[in-house]
């Protein structure tokens, strides 16, 4: 009698291996985000529990709550925790961990022992700044400003300064694992524009990552070595500078935004399309602003230093730099231009109301930007003619025709389609005007699935209401 036959569920990340010492040794990418979701999990905690803490201190004007002296450690230890052990790794090192090789085609990242590596010099940045918490804490403000916190502070500001330098390792070693990774281990086939937009935004928050860390990093061990040997770098005493450490702690805290914000976006990108059925609109415009964002985003920290006094021919120059590293945020925006030879209706794209329009609500098409350009509205006709956007390709469709002789041009006037408004616009009417024969013929999409009836009536282009 044979034995019975039995099936053994396949391996993966869950089943391999269930004791501690299996998850504390891994190299498995997806087990390494887990384990950092675990870690950043408890310092959110910590950091939130002195976010507590501080509410309950400010319900009343008096502060009968706790002293003066632990609100300053409550408040400079809630942003420790915040910033430098939740904000900052809570995505790249969870969902870029377990996302990136997945997404490309990789079996794990270029060096699963290095990503284990880094897990660790993790947690020991943050037990360094634990014990600072339990000692008693540290009331410099989570800035560290200089000679505050390297003369007259009487708190634990070595082990938080030693805390945050070596989770700064953590940071480059995770950096340039990804970019490694997405360099040399891509699938066949994965070229640079095939990548997705999560891709595309880690990559950036990589070489914000490996460039900016060390500079933060270097900052800290100098508070910590004049604090100790009492050197001149930060107190004016010994003919150090207070303001240079501004200009070096900013040079990276203000591109550690971009850190937080990158991968948000690219989640952001990814989830729309995907739940919207859409494709990506403006893939290389958003792919080239997020590189461009990390790039920028050294050059505007000046804005930080106007309280501290900067010179007067600096201040004009990070403020000009600073509204032009906005630019690239503003490229992943819906251009709406008319294809050659042809004009939108009047009023449409000159008005001065209409620019003010576009740029009060410029978050509002940014998060829009990333599905179909909402340029027409599908009304009752069958088919509607589409401007799209100069340089972007319209999306695949099952046939294509053309109007011969004539092309079709829409104006929007007062009043509802039978439809409703669609893609987050206004209703308005549609009526089609016909254009002089010379111009160039109007391409056409049908509407209609594989196997329907073919349709009878022209589509004709919407303009939205709010671009009248």
């Amino acid at each position: 009698m044979s034995s019975p036959t039995v099936f053994m569920p396949p391996r993966h990340y869950l089943n391999d291996g269930y004791g501690i010492k299996s998850w504390l040794l891994t190299r498995d990418h997806k087990r390494i985000g887990l384990l950092y979701l675990a870690a950043i999990t408890v310092f959110f905690f910590v950091g939130g529990a002195m976010a507590v803490l501080i509410r309950l201190e400010l319900a009343t004007p008096a502060g009968d709550f706790v002293s003066d002296e632990t609100y300053n450690k409550l408040f400079t230890m809630h942003g420790v925790m915040m910033v430098f052990f939740f904000l900052i790794p809570s995505i790249p090192a969870t969902l870029g961990n377990f996302l990136v090789p997945l997404m490309i085609g990789a079996k794990d990242l270029a060096f699963p022992k290095l990503n284990l590596a880094s897990w660790y010099i993790y947690v020991i940045g943050g037990c360094f700044t634990l014990y600072a918490l339990v000692a008693g804490g540290v009331d410099t403000g989570w800035t560290f400003y200089t000679p505050f916190s390297t003369v007259s502070s009487t708190t634990n500001v070595i082990p938080v300064a030693l805390g945050v330098f070596v989770t700064g390792f953590s940071s480059i070693l995770t950096g340039l694992n990804f970019i490694v990774t997405i360099h040399r281990m891509r699938a066949p086939g994965m070229t640079w524009f095939r990548m997705p937009l999560f891709i595309w935004s880690m990559y950036a928050t990589s070489l914000i990552m490996v460039l900016g860390t060390p500079v933060i990093a270097i900052t800290f061990l100098l508070v910590g070595v004049e604090r100790i040997f009492h050197f001149g770098f930060f107190d004016p005493r010994l003919g150090g500078d207070p303001v240079l450490f501004q200009h070096l702690f900013w040079f990276y805290s203000h591109p550690a935004v971009y850190i937080m914000i990158l991968p948000a976006m690219g989640v952001v990108s990814e989830l729309v399309a995907a739940f919207c059925r859409k494709q990506v609109f403006g893939y290389t415009f958003v792919a080239f602003a997020s590189l461009a964002i990390a790039v920028r985003g050294f050059r505007v920290w000046g804005p930080h230093l106007f309280g501290a006094g900067v010179e007067v021919s600096a201040a004009p120059i990070f403020s000009d730099v600073a509204a032009l590293a906005r630019g690239p945020i503003a490229q992943s925006r819906t251009r709406l231009q008319p294809p050659p030879g042809r004009d939108w209706p009047r009023g449409v794209d000159d008005a001065p109301h209409h620019r003010a329009h576009r740029a009060a609500h410029g978050n509002r098409v940014r998060m829009h930007a990333t599905l179909n350009p909402p340029v027409c509205h599908w009304i009752d006709e069958p088919q509607v003619a589409v401007f799209h956007p100069v340089g972007q390709k319209r999306h695949a469709a099952p046939r294509r025709t053309e109007v011969p002789q004539l092309a079709m041009r829409a104006a929007v006037t007062s009043g509802e389609t039978a439809n409703g408004p669609a893609c987050g616009l206004r209703p308005g009417k549609v009526r089609t005007v016909p254009t002089s024969s010379n111009q160039p013929r109007a391409t056409l999409r049908r509407s209609r699935r594989p196997g329907t009836a073919p349709p009878t009536q022209p589509r004709a282009t919407y303009i939205p209401a709010s671009h009248r």
